[in-house]
């Protein structure tokens, strides 16, 4: 098997905008480079590329573009390559959602999409002959479900008081895939953790959390370690601690930064050593959109007047108005390397469905990834969907577009596509 990690500074000019947070607002300073960093593995011609990219989600025209370039230069096919976002809410301009005050620099984007891309080129030239570890460990204190069921059976965001409960425990897991040259040196490693990248305060770059964890790690392991990151499946799941209504201090993400390293490196440090094999699927699944009309859309409507909604009923009518289709595609995939599989789910995934994905899965080591390739927006199972839930990851926009049976259908197909995969067929 070969391997290789490249990371690239990808830090955008100031004054772009910042997405995530739903205020119209620009970046004034840079807290720490934003970067995308490639892990790409070979074996007996077979090729996996996984891409984490800083930036808050994933436009629908970045995978043809990137991979249609990837490809010209390399022997890398488009099917083998997985881009991901890392959700980081003070990430690269690229996304262009002004119903949520979103707004790409189109000048930054053309020159980002071959930088991204050339991550990967770049990665391909120093292919090298490796070996390959898998560890596993915990990371406790540092994520919680945000979302929470009232005595009546019901969802709510945020909102927790006595007789509530989470609606979920977050997957505090955290998988790694560790890398060494035939030396024994440390290359790189893959990670994954489920929990928001919403963390940094302020109008400044920053690559957040998993930003201070991998400084950390490349101090640890030397300055040409690279840690390539992916969110698990953390639509649900952020930093603060809703339930015992704990507000955590500005400067948390510091804190779970180097808890976040620190899980990290006691999986690499139990990891076990995993066979020479690399492999991909990807597929163009089809799902349905969630559309409102007629009376349903005026009783939405009257809902969010009553709350006092003002912004979630803009992007209600804002989304009505707008040409879509009934059904559209998201792409779906995995990657494997060894006998790990990277799972890559389109959008904002709930925990549920990464949990189903991992008992289900004919690997027994696995790595979920999200934002993977397609621009979704929030994928929640029904229980978000009922009548009187009022989670605003599923108030209908195009950060919300997907109906209930979406995420039962992504999780259904990456686990079809995973026994492709796999010696260990049902």
């Amino acid at each position: 098997m070969r391997a290789a990690f490249y990371e690239k500074d990808i830090t955008p000019p100031l004054y772009c905008h910042l997405a995530g947070s739903y205020t119209n607002y620009v970046a004034k300073d840079v807290l720490d480079p934003l970067h995308v960093k490639t892990a790409l593995f070979e074996n007996d011609g077979v090729y996996a590329a996984a891409v984490a990219i800083d930036t808050c989600e994933m436009p629908d025209d970045m995978h043809d573009i990137v991979t249609k370039r990837i490809s010209e230069h390399t022997p890398i096919p488009p099917e083998a390559v997985l881009l991901s976002a890392t959700h980081d809410h003070k990430g690269i301009p690229i996304t262009d959602e002004p119903q949520v005050n979103a707004y790409a620099d189109e000048a930054f984007k053309d020159v980002v999409y071959r930088l991204i891309a050339d991550s990967v080129i770049l990665a391909y030239m120093r292919l090298k002959p490796a070996k390959t570890f898998f560890g596993k460990s915990k990371c406790e204190g540092i994520s919680f479900c945000r979302d929470f069921i009232d005595d009546e059976g019901n969802c709510r965001t945020f909102k927790c008081a006595d007789g509530f409960r989470p609606a979920a425990t977050p997957d505090r897991e955290v998988p790694v895939i560790f890398v060494t040259d035939e030396n024994d040196a440390p290359m790189g490693a893959v990670v994954s953790f489920a929990c928001h990248q919403d963390t940094v305060h302020g109008d400044n770059y920053s690559g957040q959390y998993s930003s201070v964890a991998a400084g950390i790690l490349s101090e640890r392991f030397g300055r040409d370690f690279v840690t390539v990151f992916f969110q698990g499946t953390a639509g649900d799941v952020n930093h603060v601690d809703a339930e015992h209504h704990v507000k955590p201090p500005r400067d948390f993400y510091k804190t779970m930064g180097e808890k976040f390293a620190a899980s990290i490196e006691e999986a690499i440090m139990s990891s076990e050593p995993m066979p020479e094999d690399v492999g991909c699927a990807k597929s163009r699944l089809p799902v349905k959109r969630r559309i409102l009309e007629g009376d349903a859309l005026i009783e939405e409507s009257q809902k969010l007047v009553e709350e006092k909604d003002l912004m979630s009923l803009s992007n209600l009518m804002f989304y009505n108005c707008s040409p879509k289709s009934e059904e559209t595609e998201v792409w779906v995939q995995c990657l494997k390397i060894g006998d790990a599989v990277l799972m890559g789910f389109p959008g904002e995934i709930f925990t549920e469905f990464g949990l189903d994905a991992k008992a289900r899965s004919p690997f027994g080591r696995v790595l979920n990834a999200t934002l993977c390739n397609t621009g979704c927006g929030y994928v929640a199972p029904k229980y978000a969907h009922t009548q009187k839930s009022r989670l605003y990851e599923t108030k209908l926009c195009f950060g919300a577009c997907l109906d209930e049976n979406a995420g039962y259908q992504i999780t259904d197909e990456l686990i079809r596509l995973a026994k492709t995969l796999s010696p260990k067929q049902d």
